[in-house]
């Protein structure tokens, strides 16, 4: 059970079956979120020579997590801007949880260790356990995500959303049909088609306030070859969709989607700012 550590660039692609197989077992299902197909370009694109993999046994089946310290003494999971996901796996033990083999890793970490941290957990896929310590662990929860089920037919959810909300939709739809603008949901899935979409939703970014400080995507850059070779690896398995919200054939919203273990994940959201009237973000949600 001991901990191995090496540098998570340069071996992860030797290790991404039993990652995969970690994954399945830890969340019970096939998060895409822990895909070595979206691991693996993450930290091609994102992460850094010093990055660590640490894998728990022979086969990392005791555990595997990516590691980044973060000042002397501290350490946490790899935590590129990308979605709310921990990169750590660590299965439970025969308590249902997993200190000791947190302990274990702490110790094992190089230098003198006094705290880690697995960050952004979702309480819904736990990828770590740590229960039976209360007076070692502190728990911070620091912000909300959206999660929408989807077991039952849209018009039942549709009736409980606000009046307010559905008043909107129905307001900035007329305001369309009275200007005359013809709007169509499209959805980008085939794989020679994605890395324009990509291009396409960068361009959204770049027009606003996140092109102002530097930060949206670009195919020139580390987040747009990220998600255009990340996309191939999951549009091969027919998991991969940008949809697009166009106005007269014009995109003027997009986001960026994967899929797996019965879900769909929107990783990126982007809409033409200079259009906000018309709630174009809103009206590709709805």
């Amino acid at each position: 059970n001991l901990w191995r550590l090496e540098s998570a660039q340069a071996h992860f692609s030797r290790h991404r079956a039993a990652w995969q197989r970690l994954a399945h077992e830890v969340l019970g299902c096939d998060h895409p979120l822990a895909s070595p197909d979206y691991v693996e370009p993450l930290l091609a694109h994102f992460g850094t020579p010093d990055i660590l993999l640490a894998r728990r046994g022979e086969d990392g089946a005791g555990g595997m997590v990516l590691l980044q310290r973060d000042r002397a003494g501290v350490w946490g999971t790899f935590r590129p801007n990308t979605g709310p996901f921990t990169f750590g796996l660590i299965p439970d033990d025969a308590h249902g949880s997993a200190d000791d083999a947190i302990a274990d890793l702490i110790r094992a970490l190089p230098g003198y260790a006094i705290l880690l941290s697995f960050n952004k957990l979702d309480p819904f896929h736990l990828a770590v356990r740590a229960e039976r310590y209360p007076d070692r662990t502190e728990r911070i929860d620091y912000y909300e995500t959206l999660q929408i089920p989807t077991d039952r037919p849209f018009e039942e959810y549709w009736r409980e959303r606000s009046k307010n909300l559905k008043r909107n939709i129905i307001k900035k739809t007329n305001r369309l049909a009275q200007q005359g603008i013809a709007h169509q949901l499209v959805e980008v899935h085939e794989r020679a088609d994605l890395p324009r979409a990509v291009e396409v939703y960068g361009i959204l970014e770049q027009r606003g306030w996140k092109g102002e400080i530097g930060t949206a995507v670009d195919l020139h850059h580390p987040s747009g070859q990220f998600y255009v070779e990340m996309l191939d690896h999951f549009a091969a398995q027919g998991r991969a969709v940008i949809f697009q919200l166009q106005f007269d054939g014009e995109v003027v919203a997009s986001a960026i989607t994967i899929r797996g273990g019965d879900m769909l994940v929107i990783l990126k959201i982007a809409y033409a700012e200079e259009m906000s009237d018309y709630s174009p973000g809103l009206l590709m949600m709805y």
